[in-house]
């Protein structure tokens, strides 16, 4: 009620506070906090906080980002450089607003239980969006009616189990999966955003889902997951609708051919893949609409002799490029795309010991520069030099 003057405001909070309670939440600890939500102003702060309580805790605000993109969830925004400005613009408003809290990192955030438990019961009222963390979810879920009408589908510990028939949700555009070991069918020909994160596909006696991928896709996130080479080409083959493709923390060795048909492609993150060898030659250069290219802790085998792979000059042919993270193993003439706003670039290798064992740039050097838009680190024959906002 901050900056509530009249009265009538105060009689009309009043009211609604004496109303009873849905989805059994006390009146005590659901009203305070839906009358927080229902006095945020934008719709947009809205949505954005009802998407935040679908996804996992301690969620980044890079998946959120992600996200978003793919839902095309604001308005007058034409960048993903804008779009990074508005989603941290209304996380922040949301975390003054107390309905969003710090995760464990900065670059994080996650909600207190009570407020997620309310914004879970929003979220199914007004958005018809369902989060899978109980009984009483499940059994929503399963009404074929219900199915029909959900827009948002989220299973953020993967342990409560979807109707054994699978789903048929018309409607839905968002479906979030994380840690569950078994697929079961989907049909939701409209999706537009599909998270799969920490899942082996791998192990699993059901392939990778593809009938549950539709072709006009925007999002697809399938960070820290385990598939095989064949299935990801397979399935980013199809998707040349595609905007954002985020295979962060994947267990892969090169990145399939078929890329190269990912021509709407504006955000490809392969962060933290450290097995990551291979990049088809031409493939990156092909993406002539990325607009940002996340390398940080992963690829680096640049202009090999072989001539398979990527070549740093491709990048140069990137003409919508404003954001790069990337490694380059050995110092030489690099030219990089004009258009860069921000950047991550490590040149040299840069090791340290552990059980005996080499290891290059670590991923903790990635995340703790991330404050710093503009971030050069150079290690030459025992000696570094760094340069942040350069």
């Amino acid at each position: 009620m901050k900056g509530k003057t009249q009265q009538f405001e105060w009689d009309d909070a009043l009211t609604e506070l004496k109303k009873p309670s849905p989805d059994g939440v006390s009146a005590a600890v659901y009203k305070p906090i839906e009358l927080n939500y229902n006095n945020l102003k934008e719709e947009e702060l809205k949505q954005t906080f009802i998407l935040c309580s679908l996804l996992s805790r301690n969620s980044s605000i890079d998946d959120l980002l992600k996200c978003s993109l793919g839902l095309d969830l604001f308005q007058k925004v034409n960048t993903i450089e804008e779009t990074r400005a508005k989603v941290l613009r209304l996380v922040s408003h949301l975390k003054r607003s107390s309905l969003l809290v710090d995760g464990n990192s900065s670059l994080q955030f996650d909600l207190h239980d009570q407020i997620r438990e309310v914004a879970l019961s929003i979220a199914f009222r007004d958005h018809n969006g369902l989060a899978l963390v109980d009984e009483v979810s499940r059994k929503k879920l399963k009404d074929k009616k219900t199915q029909e009408k959900l827009k948002w589908i989220s299973l953020p510990n993967g342990d409560i189990e979807l109707p054994a028939n699978g789903l048929q949700c018309p409607q839905l555009t968002f479906f979030y999966l994380s840690n569950k070991a078994q697929s079961q069918e989907v049909k939701a020909d409209g999706l537009e955003v599909l998270c799969l994160t920490k899942i082996d596909f791998k192990s699993t006696p059901s392939p990778m889902p593809m009938a549950f991928i539709p072709v006009n896709l925007h999002s697809l996130l399938l960070d820290q997951c385990v598939f095989k080479f064949e299935d990801l080409g397979a399935i980013v083959g199809n998707l040349e609708n595609l905007e954002v493709l985020s295979l962060a923390g994947c267990y892969i060795e090169q990145l399939p051919r078929e890329m190269e048909k990912l021509t709407k492609l504006k955000l490809l993150d392969v962060s933290d893949c450290t097995n990551l060898k291979v990049i088809p030659r031409q493939v990156l250069a092909g993406l002539s609409k990325l607009e940002e290219l996340r390398m940080g802790n992963s690829f680096d085998q640049w202009d090999d002799v072989e001539g398979r792979n990527a070549g740093l000059a491709e990048l140069t042919e990137l003409h919508m490029l404003t954001a790069l993270e990337v490694r380059i193993p050995n110092f030489r003439e690099i030219l990089f795309p004009e258009t860069l706003e921000r950047f991550k670039i490590f040149i040299g290798i840069a090791s340290r010991k552990k059980f005996g064992q080499d290891y290059h740039w670590h991923s903790y050097s990635w995340k703790s520069s991330f404050e710093s838009s503009k971030v050069m680190k150079l290690k030459l024959q025992g000696a570094s030099i760094e340069s942040n906002d350069c």
